[in-house]
């Protein structure tokens, strides 16, 4: 009962209908309890006045209840020795700590998206910047020279227009590497087509690449057989086709081929092998030359073996019929 006075007392100051109508009538709490049946009507709390002082009972313990409740959880977080005084400013803390996380994410995804935008730009463009610039100048390295000089070899090579290269040189290395050099647009699909059908057929895999393919994986990317880059040279060779004429591919691939050991271009290669410039070989040098393409470490034109002079033979029957097949060699 005291507690419910006392409840009461609180609810009429803060202006509680029933108790302001028990104030009213100028009668104590304890007499409207003791005597409530007998009270004039009008001084007496209507039934729905009865329910409003008990909701506001029912209200009042819940947020007790709750400040409690919560007073509790901020001690526990706080560490020991701390003022409950603080909880406030702990949690003020905790969510500015919270914001400044969420800030930090937002900025760095921000930079990662900018990041791999510049860096696919920048993989995507550079073939074609290079492209148009060794259009107009001799490419001064390729990753090969670089992977051969990292390995403790010299590099030895000197440009030489193709206006400057023996006929007979680009006659013998168009008639072992790629006949259709003229006719096709970059890749030889035909040859192509032939050697997947003939390695399923249980053949020995054997190479399709074509001049244009060869420069491409000379100038862009990196010895080696594997898939990832037979797939990385189809488009680096048809921008090449696409930016280039066939003289300039035929150039550019004639001075930058490896031919040995730390020997790069037909001007050095000539000069190693036969002490002559590349604009006086002959047609059995020229075939040697180009015998050797496939393997350079292997194999030496100044010392071929018996299937190197097969090969020579071979070589040098093709370019007696290759005529028309030359067209866009000629200026």
């Amino acid at each position: 009962m005291g507690r419910a006075a006392g409840h009461a007392r609180n609810l009429t100051r803060s202006g509680g209908a029933p108790f302001r109508i028990a104030a009213s009538a100028g009668l104590s709490l304890r007499d409207r309890v003791r005597n409530g049946p007998a009270l004039d009507r009008r001084a007496r709390p209507t039934r729905s006045a009865d329910a409003l002082g008990r909701r506001a009972l029912d209200i009042y313990e819940t947020f007790r209840l709750y400040r409690h409740h919560t007073s509790r959880s901020a001690r526990a977080v706080l560490p020991r020795g701390a003022d409950l005084g603080d909880a406030s400013a702990a949690g003020a803390k905790g969510s500015s700590q919270a914001t400044d996380m969420s800030r930090k994410r937002r900025t760095l995804a921000s930079r990662l998206r900018w990041i791999v935008f510049w860096t696919l730009g920048t993989v995507l463009m550079a073939p074609v910047a290079l492209a148009l610039l060794f259009r107009e100048v001799p490419p001064p390295f390729t990753p090969l020279m670089v992977i051969r000089m990292f390995e403790g070899e010299g590099i030895k090579k000197d440009w030489v227009p193709l206006s400057e290269i023996s006929p007979n040189v680009v006659n013998a290395v168009i008639a072992l590497e790629d006949n259709n050099f003229c006719a096709h647009s970059g890749v030889d699909w035909g040859q192509l087509f032939e050697a997947v059908s003939d390695y399923y057929k249980g053949e020995r895999l054997r190479g399709a690449s074509t001049i244009s393919m060869q420069t491409a994986k000379n100038l862009y990317l990196w010895p080696g057989r594997d898939y990832v880059r037979k797939v990385a040279e189809a488009p680096l060779t048809i921008l090449l086709e696409a930016l280039w004429d066939k003289q300039r591919i035929l150039e550019v691939y004639l001075n930058i081929a490896e031919w040995g050991p730390g020997i790069y271009g037909i001007e050095a290669a000539a000069r190693a092998n036969f002490h002559k410039p590349a604009s006086l070989l002959n047609r059995r040098e020229a075939a040697l030359l180009a015998a050797v393409l496939p393997n350079p470490r292997k194999w030496s034109p100044s010392r071929p073996t018996a299937y190197i002079q097969s090969r020579v033979r071979a070589t040098r029957d093709r370019m007696t019929y290759l005529g028309p097949l030359l067209t866009c060699t000629r200026a």
